[in-house]
């Protein structure tokens, strides 16, 4: 199986990628062209999180902040740090949608 991928463009300049590696979807975040930083999270988790009683997409934002751990510091230092991490659950709710996973 290849890799499958989705791209968010929602915050300019800032795309977020997605992807699916076997049973982990890696985030890629860039600024322009540039990986800034990168981590893995197992779909396990992803779907423990969809499907946990209460906000599924609070509990989403916690697992991409587990998993980005000092990375995520990296983008609370910058004003659109909420919408960068709003874009990266995008592009794992597309990934997995679009192929049609989990």
């Amino acid at each position: 199986m290849s890799n499958l991928s989705f791209t968010s463009k929602f915050v300019t300049d800032c795309n977020q990628k997605a992807v699916l590696k076997g049973d982990v979807v890696e985030v890629i975040s860039y600024v322009g062209r540039r990986k800034v930083f990168s981590y893995k999270l197992p779909l396990s988790e992803w779907s423990i999180a969809e499907n946990t009683i209460g906000n599924p997409n609070y509990h989403k934002r916690e697992l991409i902040n587990k998993h980005a751990d000092s990375r995520v510091n990296f983008l609370e230092q910058i004003p659109i740090h909420e919408r960068i991490v709003d874009s990266q659950v995008y592009a794992i709710e597309q990934l997995l949608k679009k192929y049609n996973v989990g």
